[in-house]
This record gives structure tokens, sequence and C-alpha cells, in this order.
């Protein structure tokens, strides 16, 4: 298991989402693959580009904003949703508010009128968000901001397999916390990619290996084949993408 990768700076100078409603809070950043693209975007908006944001979303995605009890998190939720619908619209060439999403069993959303497939996944934490596009698999993504006060050690010894605990253990113990985001991150792009939600056993998943942290794992997860990488976001944040390397039969596994 490695510690946090390298810090570079990988947002693509002049690339950012098309429709004017987003209004540069989105970029594209370098992508460790190529059958995907890979997009991040700042929460931490005004008032006006969060209105602009809330225009684009459905009643019922209103409506789930609308149950946060903070107006940070309410944000946060309308501007990564509102990013989404943009990112898609140049995708599928469509008005972003016009998008009809469609929910998976355990909660992930495809596309409901898409008649060619796109997989897509994001995941935000604090402010920021990163957004996984593929015409090619489905996939999963994730990202966790670092200065998080949580149990990691709790949650390292129940979802962690043998390996990666004792993995976890040899490093220097300033290094810990930063290891376990991005294990973590890892598994849950993985249970992403599959669509499985917290029925998939984590610990059984082992991701985090000895091997470079940018350097792709391959992993079996209920009969699926995926490629999880680790994804340079940064010095706050650790982020990962998993594909699943088997296009799944129907749109629901996206």
């Amino acid at each position: 298991m490695q510690s946090c990768a390298s810090v570079r700076d990988m947002i693509v100078p002049g690339k950012r989402a098309g429709h004017a409603h987003l209004g540069g809070i989105a970029h594209r950043i370098a992508s460790p693959r190529l059958e995907l693209e890979l997009w991040m975007a700042d929460l931490d908006v005004g008032a006006g580009a969060t209105r602009d944001c809330a225009r684009l979303l459905s009643t019922d995605e209103r409506a789930r904003a609308e149950q946060f009890r903070y107006i940070r998190d309410r944000r946060r939720f309308i501007v990564a949703r509102g990013a989404l619908r943009t990112l898609l619209a140049d995708y599928l060439n469509v008005a972003p508010a016009s998008i009809a999403f469609s929910y998976a069993p355990h909660g992930k959303p495809f596309v409901a009128t898409d008649a060619v497939p796109l997989y897509f996944n994001l995941s935000h934490s604090a402010e920021r968000a990163i957004f996984a596009i593929s015409r090619h698999y489905p996939l999963g993504t994730d990202i966790e901001f670092l200065q998080r006060d949580i149990d990691w050690r709790g949650l390292a010894a129940r979802f962690f397999s043998p390996g990666e605990r004792a993995a976890l253990e040899k490093l220097p113990a300033a290094d810990r916390q930063c290891a376990f985001f991005s294990c973590w991150t890892r598994k849950e792009a993985a249970v992403k990619a599959v669509g499985g939600g917290l029925s998939l056993p984590l610990s059984k998943c082992e991701v985090c290996t000895s091997t470079p942290a940018n350097d792709p794992v391959s992993i079996s997860m209920h009969g699926k084949i995926l490629s999880v990488q680790e994804v340079d976001v940064g010095p706050d944040c650790v982020a990962a993408v998993a594909l699943q390397m088997e296009a799944a039969a129907d749109a629901t596994a996206r």
C-alpha cells in the first residue's frame, strides 16, 4: 500500500463544460485511461450560480435538496447535480433540464432516455466534486476530503482486508490517515462501478496492494472484472475511479 499520490496540476487549460449555466464551475482533468473523461467542480459558489444550478434540477431533485438541514449541504447538492446535468447535456446534445434520470436498485442514477449507453458517476466531499463519464464501460468514482474528523482506524478495522490492514500498519504513523483515504476511495469506486451499494462486503474486496498508487489494480467483484485506479486531484483530496471492464447487458448496471 502506498500513501497518497504526489500532487500535480492536472487541470487541462481551456476545457470547460460548454453550457453557460455552469459558469466555469467544472473543469476537465487528466484521465488515467482513454476510455473515460474526468471532471472536477468547486461547489463553493455564490448565490447566483447556485440559483442557476437549481433551475436545472427536476422536481424530485429540488425536493431532495430541501431535505438537507444545513444551507451549506443543500448548496453542495444543488451545485453537484446542476454540474452533472450540464456535463451530461454536452455529451447528449440536449438541454440540461430535460435530462430524466432513473435509479438502479441501490440508488445509482442513469439516463432514462439515453438510446446509446452513457455511463457516469459522481462523488463529492466538502467543496470538491468529481464526475466520471464513459461511452464504453460502467464505472464508479469516489473523492474524499482529507481533513475530516472521522474514526478512520475503526473503519479500516471493519472494512479493510487483513492484507490492507497489515499494509496500513507498516506505514509511518503520519502517513496512515492519508493512505486510509486512498484505499477507501478505491473501495467506494469499485462498489459504485458494480452498483451494489452497501450490500457488497468491502473487507472481501482487496484494492490496495504494494503496487504504486497511480497504477491500476484488477479485481473481481460480484462476477465483474474491475480496473481500479487512483486519480491525482490535488493536495487536499484523494480520489479513485473504477471501470467494469465488460459492459453490462442492461442499463440498470450503469
